[in-house]
C-alpha cells in the first residue's frame, strides 16, 4: 500500500520497522536506525532510511513519555515501550534529536514532499509532522 498518512507510522516502511521491535529485548534496533540515518551525514537520505528514523525517534519519545498519537500502527511499538518500560539515555535522547533535524532539513527533499510532507519535509513543512523537537523536552 505504501503510505497512507503524515503520521511517522502511516507507511508500510515504519509499520514493518515497528513489528520488528518485537523481536528485541533492547534499544538496538532503534539505535542502529538512528545511526544509520546520522551516517548519511549531508548526503541524500533515503525514503525509506528517513521513514525508519522517524520511527526510530517517535520510539525514543514515547520512551521518555511523550506519547503521541495510538492507533493500530503504532500498536506494536506502543506494546514494545510498554513491556520494557525503560528510560531512554540522554545520548539516545540526542541521537534520536539529531535525526529528526536532519530529516526535516533541507538535503532531505524528495520528491514525495508534496504528497507526505511529514515524512521526508523541507523546514518550511516541518509544522506538519507531529514529531517535533518539543516532544524530547526534559520531563
Amino acid at each position: 500500500m505504501g503510505a497512507w498518512g503524515s503520521g511517522s507510522f502511516e507507511n508500510d516502511t515504519a509499520s514493518d520497522w515497528a513489528f520488528g521491535l518485537e523481536g528485541v529485548n533492547d534499544t538496538s534496533l532503534i539505535e542502529s536506525t538512528l545511526e544509520k540515518v546520522i551516517g548519511v551525514g549531508a548526503e541524500y537520505l533515503q525514503a525509506p532510511d528517513a521513514e525508519e528514523g522517524l520511527a526510530a525517534a517517535e520510539t525514543v519519545a514515547r520512551m521518555k513519555g511523550q506519547r503521541g498519537a495510538r492507533n493500530s500502527y503504532t500498536e506494536p511499538m506502543d506494546r514494545w515501550v510498554e513491556r520494557l518500560n525503560w528510560r531512554p539515555s540522554s545520548e539516545l535522547v540526542r541521537k534520536a534529536v539529531v535525526v529528526v533535524d536532519r530529516i526535516l532539513s533541507e538535503p532531505s527533499r524528495s520528491t514525495t514532499r508534496g504528497k507526505h510532507r511529514c515524512r521526508i519535509s523541507a523546514p518550511d513543512l516541518a509544522p506538519s509532522c507531529p514529531l517535533q523537537r518539543t516532544r524530547f523536552a526534559r520531563r
